[in-house]
């Protein structure tokens, strides 16, 4: 049955159609399809919905319009709500890795630095060096109400809502799989929108290994430093950082950013293809459908 992910910004959304290939091991997605559309203004705010029949709506359209399955949707959303940390834990089972990141958002909560109760919780293992003994977890905690309102929103609109993650995930679940990327340092620059003041995600990623996050003001790039300062100190690589990759960016975006990573001595470019890993129809680009493909491939 084939599978569809879902992205959801605050102006538009995108969506990536793709069927498992058989095959030794776990199954291969390619991607068949690739569909975007722009969203009723002010229906969405920081993956909060605002006005849920227009949503609805403009999702009943979206899905006629491009013929998608119904079925088996994974959604993933640009939101400041799920709240997300790096843990460092030992190469354990899935149940206990479980438990170690649900503890760690509950202290943080305890701490006032997570996300206040009733949240739920989730992790997503990424990838590290082969035989380690310790793992990296991006242990992501949102509030239920969130979740529910997604759920209430698919029925609107007539979907079988399968999961609901957040896009940060989705675009780390690839980036770090990528060959031409792995074991280095780099800034990846994820524009959750086009123009100001489209928020935007920095993740550091020190020696192949996720190091954590900072919002960017979009048309502020002196204050970059003092927001990438925690990140900087987190790095457990001494490979300095020299590059700075962006998704999401409209050509227009992409020379916003530019003086904030000239600032910071970074060489900028968009994140570059990779047609083995993501297997994308002819004429796409991953820095263009980083968040629906990286959801996809990492069912």
């Amino acid at each position: 049955m084939p599978l569809v992910s879902v992205c959801l910004g605050n102006q538009s959304i995108q969506a990536a159609v793709g069927r498992e290939k058989p095959g030794p091991g776990r199954p291969r997605v390619q991607v068949k399809n690739l569909c975007q559309a722009p969203l009723p203004p002010h229906c969405l705010e920081d993956g909060v919905i605002t006005d849920e029949a227009a949503l609805a709506a403009a999702l009943r359209g979206f899905w006629a319009a491009n013929a998608l399955p119904r079925g088996r949707v994974a959604l993933a959303v640009h939101s400041s709500r799920f709240v997300s940390h790096p843990v460092t834990a030992p190469a354990l089972p899935p149940r206990q890795l479980a438990e170690i990141a649900r503890q760690e958002l509950a202290a943080r909560a305890a701490r006032g630095q997570g996300t206040p109760a009733p949240y739920l919780a989730d992790y997503l293992c990424l990838p590290g060096r082969a035989n380690s003994k310790t793992v990296t977890l991006l242990a992501t905690a949102v509030e239920t109400e969130l979740i529910a309102r997604y759920a209430a929103l698919a029925r609107a609109a007539g979907l079988t809502l399968c999961s609901v993650d957040t896009a940060l995930a989705s675009g780390l679940q690839l980036t770090t799989r990528l060959a031409g990327l792995a074991g280095k340092s780099y800034l990846l620059l994820f524009f959750e929108g086009q123009g100001a003041p489209a928020p935007i995600t920095a993740l550091l990623v020190s020696g192949g290994c996720f190091c954590g996050t900072a919002r960017l003001p979009y048309a502020a790039p002196d204050a970059w430093q003092a927001a990438l300062a925690p990140l900087w100190g987190a790095a457990p690589s001494a490979q300095p950082v020299t590059d700075a990759y962006t998704c999401g960016a409209s050509n227009a975006d992409f020379a916003a950013c530019l003086p904030g990573c000239a600032a910071l001595g970074l060489r900028a470019a968009k994140l570059p293809d990779a047609p083995r890993q993501a297997m994308l129809p002819a004429g796409f680009h991953l820095a263009d459908w980083l968040c629906p493909v990286g959801n996809l491939l990492g069912r």
